[in-house]
């Protein structure tokens, strides 16, 4: 195997890397999945030609978004056949460990969306665009997804009563039970929903589940509130 992938491979292998980059001396490294590793460093709109690569997941978009940037040889983990097709159009070094027909989606029912988006692109730019289109659509349905589970787990009165607790800061299990007068199966219920929903954190303490309101969720509350106030 060429040096230079093996280098950016076993980067890739020691730092749990999704996605690696070397090229100028200089290292790019990502633990976040899917393409937008690959958009972020397009929008610097630093050079990155010649550059080595090693990726865990290689499907026809980061294919794509590979040949854009410039890259000359690529290490995959797991790589579709379409995109192994792009690389070499474009004359790009390949090794990879496994070959599939295409990428599976993060349920593991179907194509990948960015693969399925790239589908009839004529050009590398073209499928950029497609793909920027398509992360687009993917987090707003996020978005509404996120939106969904937390209007639901504020439409009860229990719920809402447990939030208003939990204002004043931590509390244990016992204590929520004692204030609402309900049994242990309800309240783990209304927690549980809480939880999911990112508005609540949770973590066990001797015998009982300590409770708080979650930072990060209570923005994205605030978020949401500001979106739906236009």
């Amino acid at each position: 195997m060429n040096k230079q992938i093996q280098t950016a491979r076993q980067k890739l292998i020691d730092g749990e890397y999704t996605c690696v980059l070397q090229v100028n001396g200089e290292e790019y490294c990502s633990r976040e999945r899917g393409v937008k590793p690959l958009i972020s460093l397009l929008q610097t709109g630093n050079s990155f030609v010649g550059a080595i690569a090693a990726d865990k997941t290689v499907g026809a978009g980061a294919a794509h978004l590979y040949v854009l940037l410039g890259i000359h040889a690529l290490w995959a983990n797991i790589i579709s056949e379409s995109a192994i097709q792009i690389l070499k159009k474009h004359n790009v070094q390949i090794l990879y460990g496994e070959c599939v027909p295409h990428i599976i989606n993060r349920q593991g029912n179907g194509i990948c969306p960015i693969e399925s988006a790239v589908t009839d692109a004529k050009s590398s730019q073209e499928a950029y665009d497609l793909i920027v289109a398509a992360l687009e659509r993917l987090q707003k349905s996020k978005d509404a997804e996120v939106a969904t589970k937390i209007f639901k787990a504020l439409a009860d009165e229990n719920r809402l009563e447990i939030m208003e607790i939990l204002i004043d800061g931590e509390k244990c299990g016992c204590e929520l039970l004692k204030a609402l007068k309900i049994g242990q199966p309800t309240l783990s219920h209304h927690m549980h929903i809480l939880c999911d929903a990112g508005l609540v954190d949770s973590f066990k303490k001797g015998k009982w589940t300590h409770y708080s309101i979650s930072a990060e969720g209570s923005a994205q509350l605030m978020r949401l509130v500001e979106k739906y106030k236009k």
